[in-house]
């Protein structure tokens, strides 16, 4: 499997700029910050119960 890392980038109104693609050696550092994301997130069915339209 191929894994192709891109972090994103933004400017200060919230619109998209682009992409820098970075190595594979980046690979575990962004597995690190998705796996503490998803210890912080919310079950989306629960978010929505509450804030969904």
């Amino acid at each position: 499997m191929t894994h192709v890392i891109a972090a994103m980038t933004y400017d200060d109104a919230g619109k998209y700029r682009g992409s820098d693609f970075l190595g594979a050696d980046k690979l575990p550092q962004f597995q690190s910050y998705r796996d503490i994301a998803m210890a912080h997130a919310e079950p989306f069915a629960a978010w929505w119960a509450r804030y969904g339209e």
